[in-house]
Order: C-alpha cells, then structure tokens, then sequence
C-alpha cells in the first residue's frame, strides 16, 4: 500500500536532566490495510470506542491524541480485552504499535473528550 515516515524527537536542558538530552529517531514502516487517516470523535465520560477489534496476527501502529486543551477529561487505552495501555491527559499524544490480535480501545474518564486518532498496519 505504502510507506509511513515516522520521527520522534525529544529533547531537554541540562538545567532540567544533568545533562543536555537530545535524542532523535527516525524510521520508514511498509504499511498495508486496514490503515484509516486522521480522524475524529468525541469520546464521552465512562465511554467506550473499540478502534480495532481483536482479530489476526500482526501489528497496526496508532496515533492517539486528546484534543482537549481544558477541563478533566482524559483517555485511557486498553487493549480491547481490557488491559490498560495508559492515559492521555490534554494536549497529549501517543505513537503505540499494538498487537493486531490484542486490538484497542479507549475509554473517556470525567469528562468527553475530543479524540484525534489515526492507524497503519504494518506488512
């Protein structure tokens, strides 16, 4: 289907770590369906949206981000079975591969939260 340039940069002070940090990944993913671009919901308080459900081996690779930039509501991901993954609070985002036969799912905790989400799966 096509490539996904992926770039990770992360950086910090000394003042703040000790030392300067500075450390910057990059990588290419061959990706294959099912993949869905950029897209949205509103994730209400104690709801659940299943993004990919279990099913066959392999990896799909996700974007997660919550939208809000006020309030309480946060995202926690799970592994559709429901183990939790973690938790976005505003403005936080996340690159996540996950096991295709495990799938995901968030679930909205306090308040709703808009959801930006986006996933590939790799060949």
């Amino acid at each position: 289907m096509g490539t996904i340039n992926t770039k990770l940069t992360v950086t910090g002070s000394a003042a703040d770590y000790g030392a300067a940090l500075s450390l910057s990944q990059t990588n290419a993913l061959n990706v294959t369906s099912p993949s869905l671009g950029i897209s949205r919901l509103d994730l209400a308080a104690a709801g659940d949206e299943t993004l990919l459900a279990a099913g066959s081996a392999g990896t799909t690779f996700f974007y997660i981000k919550n939208n809000n930039t006020t309030g309480s509501g946060s995202v926690q991901i799970e592994v559709a079975g429901g183990t939790d993954y973690g938790t976005l609070e505003n403005g936080e985002f996340a690159w996540i591969p996950v096991d295709t036969a495990a799938g995901i799912r968030l679930t909205g905790v306090s308040a709703t939260v808009e959801v930006e989400y986006a996933y590939w799966t790799r060949t």
